[in-house]
């Protein structure tokens, strides 16, 4: 997929990246254009499991299952991403 200044492409690759969170099980809390959180139910695990695919997130100490990380910006972050999702 080539984003070529379009929104259409944008929207797949989010919703695949949304997509493949929720069949990691986790649940959408909110977010921003720039940003996602998560429930996650261990966020320190979800951590682990980003940080081993080179994906920075942050984790909340009141909230132990919250996980906010920032969206991609290109289809090979999109692609790592997922993938770090689907392990």
């Amino acid at each position: 997929m080539r984003d070529h200044g379009g929104n259409l492409d944008v929207a797949i690759r989010r919703f695949g990246g949304e997509a493949q969170a929720g069949a990691a099980g986790w649940t959408l809390v909110g977010g921003t254009p720039l940003f996602r959180l998560y429930e996650t139910g261990d966020a320190p695990a979800a951590q682990e499991r980003l940080a081993g695919a080179r994906i920075w997130s942050r984790v909340f100490p009141s909230k132990s299952g919250w996980v906010r990380l920032g969206l991609p910006g290109n289809e090979t972050e999109w692609l790592r991403l997922v993938a770090a999702l689907s392990r």
